[in-house]
């Protein structure tokens, strides 16, 4: 009964952050509004967590920019139409992986750990794979 209840667990997790890739993978006029909204409040009073995500963000963009990447990924996500910068792409993707490898961990064990990891990260990729062709298409589409 109780492997159940971790499987449900598991599914919802999974669920919630597919969720989660959703909203954040596609375009997002509300959400550039919603940000412009509350971006000029959050200088004054910016929390800790908040904080240490503007931290992994430039941890990440410095990884990036070491390692000459910062371009290769701006310019794929460009042409998939994602509206997220590099480092925050990737942060996003590193820890949706991880949480993916937890989950496959505590439900199948050391195998399906880092199975479940490879996954996830793959279907990021996947993810901007898929959306770059068909972006130009619809906007050929859309001219007469």
């Amino acid at each position: 009964m109780s492997a159940l209840w971790l499987a449900l667990g598991a599914a919802a997790l999974f669920g919630g952050l597919a969720l989660l890739g959703l909203v954040a993978l596609t375009p997002g006029v509300p959400r550039r509004r919603l940000a412009a909204e509350f971006g000029a409040r959050s200088g004054q009073d910016r929390s800790h967590l908040s904080a240490l995500g503007a931290r992994a963000v430039a941890l990440t963009e410095r990884a990036l920019t070491r390692r000459s990447r910062d371009r290769m990924v701006a310019a794929a996500l460009e042409r998939a139409g994602i509206d997220l910068r590099p480092p925050e792409f990737v942060l996003l993707a590193v820890c949706c992986a991880l949480v993916g490898g937890f989950v496959g961990l505590a439900v199948g064990g050391p195998a399906l750990g880092p199975v479940a990891a490879g996954l996830v990260g793959a279907g990021f990729a996947g993810e901007v794979r898929w959306k770059t062709p068909r972006r130009p298409q619809a906007f050929a589409e859309q001219l007469p």
